[in-house]
């Protein structure tokens, strides 16, 4: 569950609209260079062939056409009801294994060809199974997670409250797809932010294990507050999601967080194509370095907001009529 927080859309370095009517906020970093968007896709489509078996998943689940009443155009955050079943995720296990240890997680749900879909209600395990493809190549040699380690997380789902969560999500063969509609109520009746949003959000495993070992305080369940993070993914951005917020580093204070990234501020216009992206946050400096497929892509600082940080993937806002819709794989988080 997140705390009260409204935001606006800039992103990363790169000040592009997130919705094209809201302004970047003051004192937001400059911009280190334009994103390109791209593609010509049809958005009310499937995922275009680059996406893998897995990306149809994408599509919009039988009968979530509508989601309810037209959203308000607001740069808003969470509201605080972000999972939607209240659950606990087991952290019996202790201390988050090593990188290289973490294996295949069978209990990830996934979608499937036919019968009972899963709902996808509370804590949800990362696949670390095998790439279910495309294999994304790297263009810059070097490892930016060498010298860190690997940590084991989960995350939840938030989706327009009046519709169930696999109208709006799904997990097809180890790739998330998200998807939401212009007309889509927020996630909560009381948000604070109204447009509407699917989006996953991490460290209900990995940080509250922390915090229940003795390291932290109880206000730091579901959030770090010191050292260093790297989120690492591969992602497709449909060219209906250009508009839309994609990937986010947050704080639980009211205001803007450190990285925001729309899908039209991907450097080199990296739309409707697979590729890999890394965000390496230092919570003290505040600096994010950007790599796309492992080159470095620029720093940026973002604001420092109350200092419990997370991260989130997805779709935030849409502006697009048939629905705006990314795809995410290879999910991995590093700490320093």
């Amino acid at each position: 569950m997140r705390p009260p927080i409204r935001s606006v859309a800039f992103l990363l370095g790169w000040v592009v609209a997130g919705c094209s009517s809201e302004p970047s906020p003051a004192g937001a970093p400059a911009p280190m260079e334009s994103g390109a968007g791209g593609g010509g896709i049809d958005s009310s489509a499937p995922p275009p062939s680059g996406s893998s078996s897995g990306g149809t998943g994408g599509g919009p689940a039988t009968g979530s056409s509508s989601g309810g009443a037209a959203a308000t155009p607001d740069a808003g955050e969470d509201a605080g009801l972000g999972d939607d079943s209240g659950a606990t995720p087991d952290v019996s296990t202790g201390v988050p294994p090593e990188a290289g240890s973490l294996g295949d997680d069978s209990s990830t749900p996934m979608a499937t060809d036919g019968g009972t879909q899963p709902t996808y209600d509370g804590e949800i395990p990362i696949y670390y199974g095998p790439d279910p493809g495309p294999v994304v190549q790297m263009q810059c040699p070097g490892d930016p997670t060498q010298g860190w380690t690997e940590y084991k997380d989960t995350f939840h789902v938030e989706r327009p409250y009046t519709v169930p969560i696999n109208t709006r999500f799904s997990i097809t063969n180890g790739i998330y797809n998200f998807w939401v509609f212009p007309n889509d109520p927020a996630h909560s009746p009381i948000a604070h932010g109204m447009a509407p949003r699917t989006e996953a959000t991490y460290g209900g495993l990995h940080d509250m294990a922390t915090v229940m070992q003795g390291v932290g305080n109880a206000s730091d369940i579901g959030y770090f507050t010191t050292g260093m993070r790297m989120y690492s993914a591969d992602m497709l951005v449909e060219n209906s999601a250009t508009g839309s917020i994609v990937i986010q580093l947050h704080t639980t204070a009211t205001g803007i967080g450190p990285v925001y990234l729309s899908g039209g501020g991907i450097p080199g216009g990296m739309v409707n194509t697979w590729f890999n992206i890394k965000l390496a946050f230092d919570s003290a400096t505040l600096k994010s370095q950007v790599y796309i497929n492992n080159c470095p892509k620029g720093t940026v600082t973002g604001p420092r907001g109350d200092g419990h940080f997370y991260f989130k993937n997805g779709v935030y806002h849409c502006g697009t009529a048939g629905g705006c819709r990314d795809h995410f794989k290879n999910v991995h988080f590093y700490t320093k």
